[in-house]
């Protein structure tokens, strides 16, 4: 089954900078990977009533009191704004002719009526920027991204918005921080599949973490033993990648993890940074002061973030114990 691709938009009204389409080089990248559909959605703070095939319907106040002239510009301001909203999703669609591209309207809460709309997808992957340079909270930026992450159920990719299409990194290039942790090992089995192909260049990186970036110096046999621990771990995710057919290296760095994993992901410019979060209670609690946002923040390039459920860990096999 072939994936779709989500990316949510907002109305170049409310969002000048085009914040929101930071992340359309990404999906048109990822579109061609996997020879997937795209679906490109904008939610308008309109209301609305559930139709009886799921979809929605406009409702105005003017249909209720049709003698009362003063709601009839706000029923054609309304009517408006849903046309010109179809016509520039449907301006952006036709960018990606040959990836069948395809724009929707939802009216409603934004991170929820999101999240219908990748529940009626099939195989989706979700691709959004950030956040906005102007604030926009109530859109699908700041708040709206925790909720997607946390509710969607399927991958994220989240685009900062200080990225180009003429500053996008290939997501040829592609980094995978791993701990030891199930978590980690989980987003690198899930994560490679969703680019289609093997990548050129794959990068397994861990990070021991020390406040100076040369503990060697002290001597200390406890970051010998982590390090060597690491090295025999990583040599031996790297070489089963490598008899499945990827190519992958791998390196230990000291330091702070967020800083070591961007400088690293600076170092190869990595296209992709894969990484898996939890996401079990609080929409800001989930990413916000976590690793996965400051490696974002710091690393300003695309994030691949895999959501697990407690049974897909369980499930997964440790690669640390792996033949």
């Amino acid at each position: 089954m072939a994936r779709t691709l989500m990316v949510p938009l907002i109305r170049p009204e409310e969002d000048i900078d085009g914040a929101s389409e930071a992340a359309l080089p990404v999906a048109l990248q990822l579109a061609q990977r996997l020879n997937a559909d795209i679906v490109l959605v904008s939610v308008l703070d309109l209301p609305s009533e559930r139709t009886p095939d799921g979809g929605q319907r406009l409702v105005h106040a003017a249909d209720a009191f049709p003698n009362d002239p003063r709601l009839i510009p706000v029923k054609q301001q309304a009517e408006e704004l849903v046309i010109k909203t179809g016509e520039w999703l449907e301006s952006v669609a036709r960018r990606y002719p040959e990836h069948r591209a395809q724009a929707v309207i939802r009216y409603g809460d934004p991170g929820r009526e999101l999240i219908n709309v990748v529940e009626m997808l099939d195989d989706p992957v979700v691709v959004m920027s950030s956040n906005a340079r102007r604030g926009l909270q109530r859109t699908v930026v700041g708040s709206v991204t925790f909720k997607v992450v946390a509710q969607a159920g399927c991958p994220v990719v989240i685009v900062p918005v200080t990225l180009t299409e003429d500053t996008m990194p290939d997501l040829d290039t592609v980094l995978v921080p791993l701990d030891g942790s199930l978590l980690a090992e989980y987003a690198l089995e899930k994560g490679l599949p969703l680019l289609g192909e093997p990548v050129d260049s794959l990068c397994l990186v861990q990070v021991i973490e020390t406040l100076t970036p040369h503990p060697e110096a002290i001597g200390s046999d406890t970051y010998a033993m982590e390090r060597e621990q690491a090295r025999q771990y990583l040599t031996g995710v790297a070489s089963r990648l490598r008899e499945a057919g990827q190519p992958a290296e791998w390196s230990i760095r000291n330091g702070l993890p967020a800083q070591e994993i961007a400088a690293a992901a600076a170092e190869m410019d990595a296209g992709l940074i894969v990484m898996g979060t939890h996401g079990r209670s609080g929409l800001r609690r989930m990413i916000l002061g976590s690793v996965a946002e400051r490696v974002l923040n710091a690393a300003q390039r695309p994030l691949l973030l895999i959501r697990p459920s407690e049974a897909d860990l369980r499930a997964t096999a440790p690669l640390s114990s792996t033949a």
